[in-house]
């Protein structure tokens, strides 16, 4: 019989670990809480470093047996064991271990405390086994096996030092001082001697701590300004006050600031997006202007930071762009398939930055800091315009003229997202219905707030928006057997992409559509063929490429719908948005309260929960935010 073949790479699925975080640092593992080198994502992370990649605990050499685990806070893991191995004889698990795991900016604390009500006093041999491959976050993702470095020891005078390094990480070992510390090859051993007596607890602890000379991100000022900001009410359904508390324990979690920077922003989530992100931490921002404008402010002046000044082809800039991402140098040069540290490869940022810097001067942040930020609104507005519309046909469109960055420039940007019904995908350049609804809004707002502060230029960003709402209503609208709807995008050859999709519903908040054209959307949204009774699949059922586990072809994304449904009952249309938002707070229900990145656009009912979508992030600062917008849409609260 031949051998098998060899297993290719394969992305870790994360919709079973456990994960907790702070900032840059996080923490995952399988429910068991045990890490095993080797075991998809399983680590302990520092600035998308992986810092461990094994801890193995083992009482007389063998691991203990779970019995409950789970989350106690965004940044905080319980793990309960039973511990046969220095039990008495019997059925009842008399002798007990928690392992309480802890996530701090910069590091990871584990204090193990062993219950016993034996008969007499038990003993035994408490280890730990550490390990740490110093990999970085694409290898891990891309499923590529990473061999662990030998641990660094250095002495001097009376102390000691164990740990990992290389030229750019740091990673340093602290223990209990009854913890005897060995190493052995790639190993550093913990192990304790435990007497545990019935009724007295016996606690020890260890932790490592990293510092890393390449992190983008730095720690937030202020600790528990998003939780203290919470809404303190309650709701008739007692689910949103969960939701919601959730949702804000990972929000304050989520806040950064940039290396060496002062201004506060939600980071896009865990695992492989926590840094700062153009469109993610905007919406992010803007679905979180009804408990603060301040996060609103300092997102838009760390993103204003980093505006585009010239063209490079290769980081996808331009003068006045605002960035897609930013990410650790050495990481991106050696391992991230070609993106630059500093990527500008979006198509929307630019205009939703124009937008919430509108919306959060309604909802107050003051006159000064907004007129601070006029001289970047100006050159966004000017990217529209000269850079946006690339051939000049008044629609604001995107290529990766590069050919090694993101082929499609859209929220949606993997790279079979923008397709016609039958599956064929489309061809740059593309202009997506929801991006030209995004310019004109911007285009709109930016000439409001020109004028306001006397600023020359207005009369023809509102002619630009002009232009642009005739020629939409040209090119965008379609018919079929259900009636009118709105293409997903233009292809290079300016014919409409006829898939019918989730990316129409966004177009409903910009101004562009009359009463009949929004009521003509919202019936398409929650045909049954959109909406799963969880939110609205970011590809109909009819589609050819349709699959509820794709990507962006089938699957829900919680920010989508919410968007989609707030711009519905901004519009009149209370009833269709209290429908999504009644989808999304069961959908949370069935998440332990803490929406994903994505999951299945499977339908409701079909299955007995909302279906994972296995790879998606646990925690994204878009779908956390989504609670403010569905605790505002699902009415009254309880006095």
């Amino acid at each position: 019989m031949s051998d098998p073949a060899p297993q290719s790479p394969r992305q870790p699925f994360l919709h079973r670990s456990v994960a907790i975080f702070r900032g840059s640092t996080q923490a995952w593992s399988p429910a068991e809480g045990q890490i095993r080198h080797g075991d998809g994502l399983a680590g302990f992370y520092h600035s998308d470093v992986r810092i461990v990649s094994n801890a193995m605990l083992r009482v007389d050499g063998e691991e203990p047996e779970l019995i409950e685990s789970g989350l106690t806070g965004s940044s905080d893991a319980s793990f309960l064991y039973a511990v046969r191995s220095i039990d008495e004889p019997g059925a009842d698990p008399l002798v007990e271990l928690r392992r309480d795991r802890t996530c701090g900016e910069g590091g990871v604390r584990e204090v193990v405390e062993l219950r016993a009500q034996t008969h007499r006093p038990v003993r035994g041999v408490v280890e730990v086994a550490l390990a740490s491959d110093l990999a970085g976050m694409d290898p891990i993702k891309s499923g590529r096996a990473v061999a662990p470095k030998d641990p660094d020891v250095s002495v001097t005078g009376d102390s000691r030092w164990i740990g990992w390094r290389d030229k750019d990480v740091a990673v340093t070992l602290d223990t209990d001082t009854a913890c005897t510390v060995t190493v052995e090859g790639d190993q550093i051993m913990l192990r304790w001697d435990v007497l545990v007596a019935p009724g007295e607890p016996l606690r020890t602890w260890w932790s490592v701590g990293a510092t890393d000379r390449l992190s983008v991100l730095g720690p937030a000022s202020r600790p528990g300004d998003l939780v203290d900001g919470m809404p303190r009410a309650t709701y008739a359904d007692h689910r949103v006050d969960r939701f919601l508390a959730r949702a804000f324990d990972d929000l304050e979690s989520l806040r950064a600031t940039l290396a060496g920077g002062t201004e506060v922003f939600l980071a896009g989530g865990i695992p492989w997006f926590q840094t700062l992100y153009g469109r993610d931490s905007i919406w992010a921002a803007q679905m979180l202007l009804p408990v603060t404008w301040q996060l609103a402010a300092s997102t838009l002046r760390a993103l204003a930071s980093r505006q585009g000044r010239r063209v490079d082809v290769a980081s996808a800039e331009e003068p006045g762009k605002i960035l897609h991402e930013i990410r650790r140098s050495s990481q991106n040069e050696e391992q991230r398939a070609g993106l630059p540290p500093v990527y500008y490869g979006t198509i929307d940022a630019t205009p939703l930055w124009i937008c919430l810097l509108s919306d959060a001067w309604q909802a107050g942040m003051p006159r000064n800091e907004v007129e601070d930020l006029l001289p970047s609104l100006e050159l966004a507005l000017a990217w529209i315009r000269d850079h946006g519309d690339s051939d000049g046909d008044g629609f604001v469109e995107y290529i990766d003229a590069s050919g090694r960055g993101l082929a499609n420039q859209g929220w949606k940007d993997s790279g079979d997202s923008v397709q016609f019904a039958d599956g064929t995908l489309a061809t740059g350049p593309v202009a997506l219905v929801e991006v030209q609804a995004y310019a004109y809004r911007a285009l709109t707002v930016g000439a409001i707030l020109l004028e306001e502060f006397g600023r020359p230029g207005a009369e023809d960003w509102r002619a630009r928006a002009a232009r642009l709402r005739d020629l939409f209503h040209a090119a965008f609208w379609l018919h079929d057997e259900k009636g009118p709807y709105l293409a997903m995008a233009l292809d290079g050859a300016k014919r409409p992409v006829d898939a019918v999709a989730s990316n129409m519903g966004h177009v409903v908040g910009s101004g562009l559509l009359d009463a009949d054209q929004t009521e003509a959307v919202a019936g398409r949204l929650l045909g049954e063929d959109m909406f799963s009774g969880y939110g609205i699949r970011t590809l109909s059922t009819t589609a050819g490429r349709y699959w509820p586990l794709r990507y962006h072809g089938g699957s829900v994304w919680p920010h989508d719908s919410t968007l989609i449904a707030r711009y519905l009952a901004d519009a009149g249309h209370l009833d269709a948005a209290r429908t999504i938002a009644r989808g999304l707070l069961d959908a949370a229900e069935d998440f332990d309260y803490r929406l994903p990145e994505l999951f299945g656009g499977h339908e409701k009912g079909s299955t007995p929960h909302a279906v994972p979508y296995p790879a998606a992030c646990p925690v994204v600062c878009w779908s956390a935010a989504c609670a403010i917008t569905v605790a505002s849409i699902l009415g009254e609260r309880l006095p």
